[in-house]
């Protein structure tokens, strides 16, 4: 019974299992990094067409202030310019007040 198994490889099948390992080690990686490359080019594409959207609305919310500081609508104020002196003295309507609504609680 012998120790050893001999095995007998010919020495021009040893560069032919060299480049099928090669093949098998990097295809995989190739495929990989392709799909990654696809997928950075899909996103990039993505970003660039948000960003074109952005701008597209910030022309438009620009050329919209644009318009409203150009708009010839007059503008009322709110609050009137009218000085103390020429509004009518409100203690004495709260005495009339205060009179009439005593008068109807009695």
């Amino acid at each position: 019974m012998p120790l050893a198994i001999e095995i007998t490889l010919n020495i021009f099948w040893i560069p032919l299992i060299c480049v099928i390992s090669l093949i098998a080690g990097f295809l995989p990686r190739r495929i990989q990094l392709n799909k990654l490359r696809a997928q950075i080019r899909r996103l990039e594409k993505q970003a660039l067409q948000s960003d074109a959207e952005i701008l597209a609305l910030e022309k438009e919310n620009g050329l919209l202030q644009e318009q409203l500081k150009n708009n010839p609508v007059p503008v009322i104020p709110i609050t009137t310019k009218e000085t103390p002196e020429n509004l009518p003295d409100s203690s004495s309507r709260k005495k009339l007040l205060g009179k009439s609504t005593a008068k109807q609680h009695l």
